[in-house]
């Protein structure tokens, strides 16, 4: 189980700096714009669409890990949350403390996409 959790782990950890990368692009795509910068502008948007790429990959990388936990929890994938998950380990500590941590930085940056979104 240790390892289903340190891959999703990883996987959350990817998907944020990935996030992190669109939230980078979305800035520089909003100078260009201001700029009137068409050709630059296309530049950035095909950047993002190959960030966006990678994130669909992680994402299903993070349903297959998900389903593997759950297999191991003999509970259904939409019962299982990560904060559920993260109080399910309350007896390995090491691991709810990385997941707890990679979830709290990964919301953060969601958050600040949405922000930045509106």
């Amino acid at each position: 189980m240790a390892s289903l959790i340190d891959e999703l782990v990883g996987v959350l950890d990817k998907e944020n700096s990935e996030y992190e990368t669109l939230i980078s692009l979305s800035t520089e795509k909003t100078s260009t714009i201001i700029q009137n910068d068409i050709g630059q502008l296309q530049i950035i948007m095909d950047r993002e669409q190959k960030v966006v790429d990678k994130v669909n990959m992680l994402e299903k990388q993070r349903e297959d890990t998900v389903r593997d936990i759950c297999k191991v929890l003999h509970v259904e994938p939409q019962e299982l949350t990560v904060r559920v998950l993260i109080d399910l380990l309350k007896k390995q500590p090491e691991e709810q403390r990385k997941l707890q941590d990679v979830h709290t930085k990964l919301r953060k940056t969601l958050h600040e996409m949405v922000r930045l979104n509106e």
